[in-house]
Order: structure tokens, then sequence, then C-alpha cells
């Protein structure tokens, strides 16, 4: 419901003079209706299982990885150089 809810608000607000804030408007709003209202049923982080209280450590890359990723590097270098745009004349020679 609270989601529902949300979605609505920001599709309503954009439209007004709040225009981008309206979507911290939205959440604040939900939320604080949340607590009011006392809707119980809504999902948070803590649901889906432990949340950490620190980052991560850092670990070194698995090597033997490597060889597997070569052909999809390679695949999305040649999309990506494909979609760049085309130059419209021909660059000057130069002479040596």
């Amino acid at each position: 419901m609270a989601g529902i809810v949300t979605i609505a608000l920001i599709l309503a607000l954009e439209r007004t003079r709040l225009g981008p804030l309206g979507l911290v408007f939205a959440v604040i709003v939900t939320s604080a209706g949340v607590v009011i209202l006392g809707w119980g049923d809504v999902a948070t982080v803590s649901d889906l299982g432990a949340v950490p209280r620190s980052l991560p450590l850092p670990v070194t890359p698995m090597l033997r990885l490597i060889p597997s990723l070569v052909l999809p590097a390679l695949s999305l270098t040649c999309g990506y150089f494909s979609q760049l745009p085309k130059p419209r004349r021909p660059l000057p020679r130069r002479v040596p």
C-alpha cells in the first residue's frame, strides 16, 4: 500500500512547483503515513537479512577467470566502437 501511494505522489508532485523534490516529499509523506497510520506490513531491509555494520575487506581478483572474460570483453569493446559516430569528412593527410 505504501509503495502505491509513494508512486502516485511522485507522479502527481512532479508536475507541481516541487518538480524533482516531489520524489523526496513523497517518500517523507508516505514514511510518516506508515508511522502515523500504523501500516505494519511494510517490508524493510532487515526483513531480507542481516545488514552488515562495515564495508567488506578488499580481496584480490581471481586470475583464473581472465581467460573466460576475454571473449565477452572483446565483444563489448567491438559493440562500443561500432556505436561511435563516424567522422563526416576524411581527416587530412599529414605530409612528412
